[in-house]
């Protein structure tokens, strides 16, 4: 179990400083790959395989950004 802080302190977030962990640990609740324990902590939850395809869909990601570069958000979103 690590708790918010701890989590933080492990994680680069200058990807997106309006990013709040909060809200990422309760969507991956959502989810059901995390769990919140009492207080502020949380576990690890779900079936290992499926937290292994999660985390293999990740790195192919982060590959595809490192060879191709990163998608601009922007250009996805229409600006009509």
């Amino acid at each position: 179990m690590l708790t918010t802080s701890e989590i933080s302190g492990q994680i680069d977030n200058d990807v997106d400083d309006d990013v709040d962990l909060e809200d990422v640990l309760a969507q991956l609740e959502d989810r059901q790959l995390v769990e919140q324990g009492e207080g502020s902590t949380w576990t690890i939850a779900g079936d290992p395989d499926r937290l292994r395809r999660v985390y293999d869909s990740l790195r192919t990601t982060e590959l595809f950004n490192e060879l191709y570069g990163a998608e601009d958000r922007d250009e996805w979103v229409s600006t009509e």
